[in-house]
């Protein structure tokens, strides 16, 4: 009876995984294999900088911005729509009450375009790494600072406004709680190379990669996109986060090791005693847990094409030494 009851919930469970890998990982074999021919397409932040000026014009309206950016058919714009809950209406009214903020978004997401020479440099160094990479086309967007990244069977979208950082930010209102996670331009490279792993991992752990359910698996995708960024670039856009990590110390790091099994989206952390962590956080128990594996690796290049592919989470957790580590920190309290 047991073993039937496991037959049927493993049916279940490929019948939910299954359909949603293929949405997400049939389009792969359509992006180029060629960096050179990889497309950035800056249509939306374009056409969000239009709305903008002409919805200042007519005080804000919103079907000013509706026409202009919301309602463009847009695919990346209308994901942010659809799951992300991104509106005309709430966009114009926060643009009504902070319009010296917006000024501000607007003018500098013009200043994006002049990374895109060292996105192509680090596409190139993805390229030399790991020449099995693919390219997905790359929609940089205004997200309302909800999507700093995302994955989507047509390309990568990127939320353009995280990436447009200044001096005195943090002190300006109107930037949502996004601005604790707006960084310089220059990060931008490393955030899109994050991305570009995400994809190759997709490629060659489907199943894996969109069943990422528990706390382990979670943080070692995203911990390993990040080292990977980081190898490449040598920058992540996920500083906050690891001098958080560094700062509480061991107690955080046992409390992620209780919480090996659960599901990535337990609130496992407990904020009364670790306060709110930063965004990305996930990344840098991953982050650290990799790095050690790549130390632990006799061949540092065969290290690295194993945390672009991630066929295996366990095994780089096993071979990284941290079950041990975390056993001997955490397991006699």
């Amino acid at each position: 009876m047991k073993k039937r009851k496991w037959i049927v919930t493993g049916l279940l469970v490929l019948a939910a995984v299954v359909p949603a890998a293929a949405y997400l990982i049939l389009p792969v074999r359509f992006y180029p294999g060629d960096p050179a021919d990889a497309k950035i397409i800056y249509d939306d932040i374009e056409a969000f900088a239009k709305a903008h000026e002409l919805g200042r014009a007519n005080d804000f309206a919103a079907d000013i911005y509706a026409i202009h950016y919301f309602d463009r058919a847009s695919d990346p714009v209308e994901s942010l729509v659809r799951q992300l809950e991104i509106s005309a209406g709430s966009t114009a009214a926060h643009a009504r009450e902070y319009p010296a903020t917006y000024d501000a978004i607007v003018s500098r997401l013009a200043a994006i375009k002049a990374v895109e020479p060292s996105v192509r440099d680090a596409y190139e160094k993805l390229e030399a790494a790991y020449p099995d990479a693919v390219y997905p086309p790359v929609y940089l967007a205004f997200s309302g600072f909800r999507a700093r990244g995302l994955i989507r069977p047509y390309g990568i979208i990127t939320g353009g406004e995280y990436f447009i950082g200044g001096t005195s930010d943090a002190s300006s209102p109107g930037w949502f709680d996004g601005r604790k996670l707006i960084v310089q331009p220059e990060l931008l490279p490393g955030q899109l190379i994050h991305e570009l792993a995400h994809i190759q991992q997709a490629r060659n752990s489907p199943l894996s990669f969109v069943d990422t359910g528990s706390v382990l698996n979670w943080t070692l995708f995203e911990g390993a996109a990040d080292y990977v960024a980081n190898t490449i670039t040598g920058t992540h856009t996920n500083a906050a986060s690891h001098a958080f990590l560094e700062a509480k110390g061991d107690p955080l790091w046992c409390a992620f090791y209780d919480s090996l099994d659960a599901s990535r989206r337990t609130h496992w952390m407990d904020a009364a005693v670790f306060g709110a962590p930063p965004g990305g956080f996930a990344a840098s128990f991953g982050y650290e847990i990799v790095a050690a594996y790549v130390e632990n690796h006799p061949d540092k290049t065969k290290a690295l094409v194993n945390l672009i592919e991630l066929r295996d989470y366990q095994v780089i957790y096993e071979n990284s030494g941290y079950r041990q580590r975390l056993e001997t920190l955490c397991g006699n309290r």
